[in-house]
């Protein structure tokens, strides 16, 4: 980490880690991480938090977004409550931010996320850029964000 730390820096932006772990089968989790421009009021990081699967900034973004926090979050491979617990604990988390933005790999396909928002977190919805993950099985979409509705209002 050491090595990205210092490109980061080097080439103007600021980052903060969660710290990878030993899995079950001893392999080595990727963590999480946030990277941000230095010209960004960044007021609040986040580190490390919930089991080292997740990292989070909160950003003041003035007019517009305001204060938004923005969380990168490693979901549990082949355990969705698990994952859907841990999304419960960022949502609430708490901030001073008035809007909340969550990206990651959550392991769960984009549809059932959509349904579980829907009847737990109405306020909030899945934005996505297509299929993401490829394998073994057909392509899915596991990773993605999930954004407030209020902020695909002010982003368009």
């Amino acid at each position: 980490m050491g090595r990205a730390r210092k490109w980061c820096n080097e080439h103007g932006f600021q980052v903060s880690f969660g710290w990878a772990k030993r899995t079950k089968k001893d392999g080595l989790s990727g963590g999480t991480a946030m990277i941000w421009k230095t010209h960004l009021n960044v007021i609040d990081v986040r580190e490390s938090s919930l089991n080292e699967r997740s990292a989070s900034v909160t950003i003041d973004f003035g007019r517009g977004a305001g204060l938004t926090k923005v969380s990168s979050i490693y979901g549990f491979v082949s355990n969705p409550t698990k994952t859907l617990n841990m999304l419960n604990n960022v949502f609430a988390e708490p901030t001073t931010a008035a809007a909340q933005s969550v990206g990651g790999d959550f392991n769960i396909p984009r549809g059932l996320m959509e349904e579980w928002l829907a009847n737990h977190h109405p306020q909030k919805m899945v934005a996505h850029g297509g299929h993401s993950c490829t394998g073994e099985v057909p392509m899915s979409t596991i990773d993605y964000f999930i954004i407030d509705r209020r902020l695909s209002t002010v982003l368009g």
